[in-house]
């Protein structure tokens, strides 16, 4: 840091806020600095890699800047940018889930889950995509490809019986199997009893 670069501490927080308020970059920067570390932890904390990270952290700060009007000097800036933190997050789920039609039933069968105000109930949702995601790559090959095609992709069991060239009867009774494979592995290795 440059010697003649003034530092900050929190007790500055509402000089800076009043003047990022105003378009002051500076201002910015000081609060950038003052709050990096704080929500880089607390992305972190996601299980997400240290780049998806980084990415969220610096979108964190932006989102800050384009809605520093919206900010006034007696809300905590600190509570504030972890709400940011929480929806890029969110945001970031809904991106990199791989899974994508499972996001959408488990998400309708459990609704709360993403508007918990608890990081311990989002952190639970991220592993368990990713657990679910590793369980399909497990699957046999047509198998995980039928269960791709409907919950991935969309597919109805008509429509996948067309693309693969297999009787509508096959394909419901491999995504039924996929489904008990699934939802056994989930309950026996995990200890986790949902409804696929």
């Amino acid at each position: 840091m440059n010697a003649k670069t003034k530092t900050h501490n929190d007790s500055d927080l509402p000089e800076l806020v009043t003047r990022l308020i105003s378009g002051d970059h500076s201002a910015f920067k000081s609060i950038y600095r003052l709050f990096f570390s704080r929500v880089f932890h607390f992305v972190n904390r996601f299980s997400v890699t240290r780049e998806e990270t980084e990415e969220i952290v610096q979108d964190v700060f932006v989102k800050l800047w384009e809605n520093r009007s919206s900010l006034n000097t007696d809300k905590n800036i600190c509570n504030y940018l972890y709400k940011i933190s929480k929806n890029q997050v969110i945001d970031r789920i809904r991106k990199n889930i791989a899974v994508s039609r499972h996001f959408d039933n488990f998400e309708r069968k459990h609704p709360k889950v993403l508007t918990s105000n608890t990081t311990e109930q989002l952190v639970n949702f991220y592993e368990l995509t990713n657990i679910i995601s590793g369980l399909v790559e497990e699957l046999p090959i047509k198998r995980r490809a039928i269960f791709k095609l409907n919950r991935e992709k969309g597919l109805t069991y008509k429509e996948i019986s067309d693309v693969l060239k297999i009787s509508q009867g096959t394909v419901e009774k491999q995504m039924s199997k996929a489904l008990h494979s699934l939802t056994s592995s989930l309950r026996n290795r995990y200890g986790i009893f949902i409804d696929l």
